[in-house]
């Protein structure tokens, strides 16, 4: 019997992303820019690989580190925080429950300059899950 959480608010979260930021999916920052920002949002040492042949922006370890894979259409800030918030929350729960989801949120305000109470009312009226600490 598996003990993994079921991920269910993932597909509809990332609907709500494609809305809120339609620009998610262009690569606007070169490889070193990535690893400044990750580094900026988790406070810590993070390896950001350039994520070739992967189809899909991933968190991951690699060497004991917190590791982010990017292929190019994803070296933008908010798959950054995305990813970034995946390490923040790796032991809360459902990969993109609510506790992600509050902490993705954080990172986008603390760090990217949204506004952090339309983004939860936003996600809210998707019907997400949303838990700020």
């Amino acid at each position: 019997m598996s003990t993994e959480i079921r991920d269910m608010q993932r597909s509809k979260l990332y609907k709500w992303e494609r809305t809120m930021f339609p620009t998610m999916h262009t690569g606007c920052m070169t490889l070193d820019e990535c690893k400044e920002l990750a580094a900026k949002l988790y406070g810590a040492r993070v390896l950001v690989k350039d994520g070739r042949g992967c189809r899909s922006a991933l968190a991951y370890t690699a060497k004991r580190l917190p590791t982010i894979g990017l292929p190019k259409w994803a070296r933008n800030p908010q798959v950054i925080a995305h990813e970034v918030a995946h390490w923040i929350t790796k032991k809360e729960g459902a990969a993109h429950g609510g506790f992600f989801l509050g902490a993705y949120i954080t990172l986008l305000a603390t760090h990217l300059g949204h506004d952090k109470t339309m983004l939860v009312e936003s996600a809210r009226a998707f019907g997400l899950r949303v838990i700020i600490d």
